[in-house]
């Protein structure tokens, strides 16, 4: 990957993570959109995973420990990492793989298609962890697994609609920003 390309692509990341550090509604946010972007702009698979992992981690360090740090009432100090991300993390890697093998040409049906996959990655896995995790309120059973997931169905409609939003944006500003047409762009694995 070319240094202006690595840096444009790694400065939309890092610019849509800082959109998180705005009050939006619950569950409306840009990161299963920064692993996809990610994960068909990077070429190296280390910053696949590295650069949108750490962006979105930077995000949540500062919403832990400036907005949400009432959540975490019972430690003291900063919040470096919770029980809880251990499976938001693991679906947005999750996303950066899907996203690897998916993007093998970049259009709007393949953004379309990755907002949706994302948002049901994002779901299952995240459902699964509130269901297995040491502080479930769900029973430890097949209803109690399935109870977790249709509790966070209503939940899920901001996930796709900031999924959708957000890849389309981060896809077409890069084309626009570097006049090109995303329908005939192809992606080097």
């Amino acid at each position: 990957m070319k240094t202006n390309k690595f840096f444009l692509v790694s400065v939309l990341v890092i610019v849509t993570a800082l959109f998180r550090l705005i009050p939006f509604v619950d569950n409306f946010n840009p990161f299963a959109s920064i692993a996809l972007f990610g994960s068909a702009m990077y070429s190296k698979k280390i910053w696949k995973y590295a650069i949108p992992l750490l962006a979105i981690y930077v995000s949540d360090f500062l919403i832990n420990n400036l907005v949400l740090n009432s959540f975490f009432n019972a430690q003291s100090g900063l919040i470096f990492f919770s029980d809880y991300m251990v499976t938001v993390y693991l679906s947005y890697a999750m996303i950066v793989l899907f996203g690897s093998h998916w993007f093998k040409k970049i259009n709007a049906g393949r953004i379309l298609g990755g907002a949706l996959v994302s948002t049901v990655i994002f779901f299952l896995i995240t459902n699964f962890g509130a269901w297995i995790g040491p502080n479930s309120i769900y029973p430890q059973n097949f209803a109690g697994l399935m109870e977790s997931y249709i509790l966070a169905i209503p939940f899920s409609t901001m996930t796709l609609v900031s999924n959708l939003i957000f890849s389309f944006i981060l896809f077409y500003s890069y084309a626009w920003i570097t006049n090109r047409s995303l329908a005939l762009q192809e992606v080097k694995a």
